[in-house]
């Protein structure tokens, strides 16, 4: 592996409320882009000391770069691989598998600091198909707006500042912080009114993404005012309507 390269956590989906903030660090230095390191395994920090990294593996064009994988390991790939969409499955360069068990972290990204817009994506076994397949679908929103065209992670803050970094004027995140949260650099106590899940209510970025998945899926059924503004928000979003709209069939499909 390369040592040292891998910058802190962007986002995780898991169903356990987190014990400290998710952090984003630099995250945005390309450090190193020669052919050999673009074909090598990064490092990742995980802040949750029980996940377990059993294995990395370099992606490229959508594909393992190393034909022996276990088959365990290439499902889980194949998962991520038929519900996400191609522009943005090109933009994954690794594939780590971890695991703390069933029903504990699913799944994360992390920007890579190797490849520029590039990212690491890691995935729990434990978890069944049905689970992974949404799973995905909540990395999906966080690939859409934490690329570098969307969030800051040094410098001053011109646009809205968030715990993990600073969105961009007029970029989804941006808005979405603006119209729903009073404080987006802190969490909230969470209302089901106002938050689709419990994990919703620790970030911004997070809401989004919980948000995005209800939209996905079609699981919100209630009736608050709040939470159907925040559904029809995507609906004014073409790039991500769009690709709710293509994933949609292969989410939830026995």
């Amino acid at each position: 592996m390369v040592p040292v390269v891998a910058f802190a956590v962007l986002a995780v989906l898991s169903r356990k409320d987190p014990s400290t903030p998710v952090e984003i660090g630099t995250a945005m230095q390309v450090v190193d882009t020669s052919r050999a390191a673009l074909r090598t395994t990064e490092d990742v920090t995980y802040e949750d000391a029980d996940l377990e990294l059993v294995a990395a593996y370099v992606i490229a064009d959508g594909a393992f770069v190393d034909a022996a994988v276990p088959v365990e390991h290439s499902s889980a790939w194949d998962v991520a691989a038929r519900v996400l969409p191609a522009s943005e499955l090109a933009h994954i360069r690794q594939l780590n598998v971890v695991t703390d068990g069933p029903a504990g972290t699913l799944a994360m990204v992390h920007r890579s600091g190797i490849a520029l817009d590039q990212w690491v994506l890691s995935i729990d076994t434990a978890e069944p198909t049905s689970v992974l397949e949404e799973t995905i679908v909540h990395e999906l929103a966080h690939l859409l707006t934490l690329r570098s065209t969307d969030l800051a992670t040094t410098g001053p803050c011109d646009g809205v500042q968030l715990e993990i970094g600073c969105a961009k004027p007029g970029t989804p995140l941006a808005q979405w912080a603006e119209r729903f949260w009073t404080d987006p650099t802190s969490s909230m106590t969470h209302d089901p009114d106002v938050h689709v899940s419990t994990y919703a209510a620790t970030s911004v970025h997070e809401d989004f993404a919980e948000t995005f998945l209800a939209y996905v899926t079609g699981s919100y059924t209630g009736d608050s005012p709040t939470i159907r503004a925040k559904l029809a928000f995507f609906d004014t979003q073409p790039e991500l309507a769009a690709a709710a709209q293509e994933v949609r069939p292969r989410v939830n499909v026995d």
